[in-house]
């Protein structure tokens, strides 16, 4: 599937509405009426980061726990052409992604969480460093740097210090722990 768009418009057109319902389950009254609620809470179609993180926590309900640097990353995955803002197409597709998609859709989104450099690689700052974010969040009182290095000797098939694309969605296919602790909402 392909989740990119330009999100230069600012209107919903038939194009758009077409595109959300290929890459997602929603049928077109659905997408609708998410973009209703989408306009009354962002009337320029766009969300920026701050806005972003206060809509997406309002979206989890009884979650007190959804903290503002794990939901910036989330923002950074959310925003697939990086131009700063979030346009409902993006929102929509990755909001279902997040809570309908395929597991492997969610494993492709939550690499794109955990990647924050947007290397194509996940090192072991950037997880010691997101799993400090979900430990806090988890009220996990384990050493991220410990739970890094056990990770990577895990899942790191090549051995090279950094974990692609396809090591993270195999190592989280095979341990259930793993793809668990990865995703704290």
């Amino acid at each position: 599937m392909n989740y990119r768009r330009d999100s230069a418009k600012k209107n919903l057109s038939e194009d758009d509405i077409e595109f959300i319902a290929a890459n997602t389950d929603f049928d077109r009254n659905q997408i609708l009426e998410w973009y209703e609620e989408f306009r009354q809470k962002c009337p320029n179609n766009q969300l920026n980061k701050a806005s972003f993180v206060k809509f997406y926590k309002s979206l989890i309900p009884g979650d007190s726990k959804a903290e503002d640097s794990f939901c910036e990353h989330v923002f950074s995955a959310f925003d697939t052409d990086n131009n700063g803002y979030i346009d409902f197409s993006e929102f929509l597709i990755a909001f279902w992604i997040r809570s309908k998609g395929s597991l492997k859709d969610k494993l492709n989104w939550l690499f794109d969480i955990y990647d924050m450099d947007k290397s194509n690689y996940i090192t072991p700052w950037e997880l010691s460093r997101m799993l400090r974010l979900v430990f806090s969040m988890k009220s996990i009182n384990d050493d991220p740097y410990l739970a890094s290095k056990q990770i990577f000797d895990d899942i790191d098939r090549s051995k090279d210090g950094r974990l692609t694309r396809q090591e993270f969605i195999a190592g989280c296919t095979k341990y259930e722990k793993y793809r668990n602790l990865f995703a704290p909402f």
